[in-house]
């Protein structure tokens, strides 16, 4: 049951039945302090709000508070949630919930998972973006330059995609020794860098994006073997926006790091240095580090984008989420669909999803059974049955549930025929009728 609805009236009598009386605490409405309590209230009766909604929201009638945490307890959406819509022109990769690098194909919607849990966090949708780094699985292509003691050993290892391509870094002395890219970016434009790194010997490195000469740009230090960030550097007049390092499967991680060079280099550096520790640059004679899937893109990190001998780009998803309402509706069908057989089961599922129906079942002709004027119908008509619904079902949003980007009106019934379809028993055949 939910809490007494209380508004910013009632909080802000509260608020000034504390204060003390004398004429330095006036209690008329355009007083200093009944304005400052007026605001107090104000974020008081919307926490307030909001605790109702989480008291309701405990089951899924019509929740929005945990809109999204029911969404992906249930698995939502999925290719039957209402007016769902996406499309991506060509492959892009994503991270499974074990953890591993997986190709999703043209227009095959990817998830993102708890990297901890495996649980299912919602949709990723990204922008297109293009990955200027060339050979990105080829640390020892003539692109990729490297200092004296650092020596390239390729294909040594299974890489984040299960590939035998992973490269494996050795420095066979103690100076800062590198790996090195020269880019070409528009000048004061942020971008960023990553890497797939998995640490052997060697459990910690940095990288950074500077200048040629190193006087502007920005780095990071990161700890490999235990998932965590080091110290953080803007280089001369260069800006660093964030850094992160997330877990994959068998021991690699991704590393990343943002930010600004300067407002005038167009021809920067991208660089993996291995090292020791937190804020060093040396190495460990002997040591390794394993290598791969190098990344440099304009903005933030995004998924993964392999490279040969030119610059290669993701498409962009395209996703149109539904209503606030159809959410509601697709949450509520799919918790009373923990499954059955029954005609009132399956009405009950159109119903929450917004559908009015019947359902016809049929029967095969028996000799001794049917009747003049029975449909002669075959022995496999004994597992058909059909769907009746209005020729056209129109979804209107409602004052006080729908939400600003929310479409006024909707109509049709592919949601329902997807819906039923996924759910109908597997050696039965399921038809559709409209109108009539």
């Amino acid at each position: 049951m939910a809490a007494a609805d209380l508004t910013s009236a009632d909080y802000q009598a509260a608020l000034q039945a504390l204060l003390p009386h004398g004429r330095v605490w006036p209690r008329e409405p355009d007083a200093v302090q009944s304005r400052v309590a007026a605001g107090l209230a104000q974020t008081a009766a919307r926490l307030h709000a909001r605790a109702n909604y989480l008291l309701r929201d405990a089951f899924p009638v019509a929740p929005l508070e945990l809109l999204p945490e029911w969404e992906a307890t249930l698995g939502l959406p999925d290719e039957c949630s209402p007016n769902f819509s996406f499309s991506r022109n060509g492959p892009a990769r994503y991270v499974d919930a074990n953890g591993v690098l997986r190709t999703a194909a043209a227009g095959e919607l990817r998830y993102t998972f708890d990297p901890a849990t495996g649980a299912v966090l919602g949709p990723l949708i990204e922008t297109g973006s293009t990955n200027l780094l060339l050979w990105s699985e080829a640390l020892d292509n003539p692109v990729w330059a490297q200092s004296t003691n650092l020596t390239v050993t390729p294909n040594v290892a299974r890489a984040p995609d299960g590939t035998l391509t992973a490269d494996r870094l050795t420095t066979t002395a103690t100076s800062a020794d590198y790996i090195v890219q020269k880019l070409t970016i528009e000048a004061g434009g942020r971008y960023a860098l990553s890497w797939f790194l998995r640490p052997g010997t060697q459990t910690w490195c940095y990288i950074q994006v500077t200048t040629a000469d190193q006087t502007a740009g920005f780095r990071a230090w990161f700890d490999l073997a235990n998932g965590r960030v080091g110290r953080t550097v803007p280089i001369g007049p260069g800006l660093l926006a964030d850094a992160w390092i997330g877990r994959l499967a068998d021991g690699w991680v991704r590393v990343s790091i943002s930010g600004t060079v300067d407002g005038s280099t167009t021809a920067p550096r991208a660089w993996l240095v291995p090292c020791v520790g937190d804020s060093t640059v040396t190495q460990i004679a002997g040591g390794t580090l394993d290598a791969w899937g190098a990344q440099f893109e304009a903005g933030s990190t995004s998924s993964y984008i392999p490279t040969t001998g030119a610059p290669a780009s993701r498409e962009a998803d395209h996703y149109y989420a539904a209503s606030i309402e159809q959410r509601q509706a697709a949450v509520a069908a799919r918790f009373v669909g923990r499954g059955g057989q029954s005609v009132a089961y399956y009405t009950g599922v159109a119903a929450a999803l917004g559908y009015q129906i019947t359902i016809t079942q049929f029967t095969s002709a028996v000799v001794g059974r049917a009747r003049i004027g029975d449909p002669l119908n075959g022995a496999g008509w004994a597992h058909v049955w059909r769907v009746n619904a209005p020729e056209t079902t129109v979804l209107v949003s409602r004052v006080g549930s729908a939400r600003i980007g929310d479409r006024l009106r909707e109509w049709g019934n592919n949601t329902l025929e997807c819906a039923l379809s996924r759910i109908k028993p597997a050696h039965t055949i399921l038809q559709f009728a409209y109108g009539g």
